[in-house]
């Protein structure tokens, strides 16, 4: 932020890659579309390509419900995943204790030992 205050950040020299998304929205029908321009920005000691995205009120309000809700799937498919993948671990009473031996970890082999007798009852 800075960089922009003193004007050390660099200037747009040219639009590297343009994507009309309002073609689509007319050929396709409703659906979110928005117009991108990738640009090359000259920097003081590098360059980059950035992004300008330009979009109407509602594409951005349906940008961010949309982002929202795949935040949220991405969330439950994580914790699916992990629940999968690492429960059977954590169920596995011997798996636990030598986790615990290996790491040295007194009070978590006892923890395992208590839980183990505790299920063998």
């Amino acid at each position: 932020v800075n960089k922009v205050n003193y004007y050390r950040s660099g200037h747009i020299i040219g639009i590297v890659r343009d994507k009309n998304g309002f073609i689509d929205y007319v050929r396709d029908g409703v659906q979110y579309a928005d117009i991108k321009l990738n640009v090359f920005i000259k920097g003081e000691n590098n360059n980059i390509i950035g992004e300008v995205q330009f979009l109407l009120d509602r594409m951005m309000e349906f940008k961010n419900t949309a982002h929202n809700l795949y935040a949220i799937q991405r969330e439950k498919d994580f914790m699916s995943g992990a629940v999968k993948d690492i429960l059977p671990s954590l169920l596995n009473i011997e798996k636990q204790k030598n986790i615990s031996v290996l790491k040295k970890d007194v009070k978590g082999i006892c923890n395992v030992m208590v839980i183990g007798n505790k299920s063998n009852e």
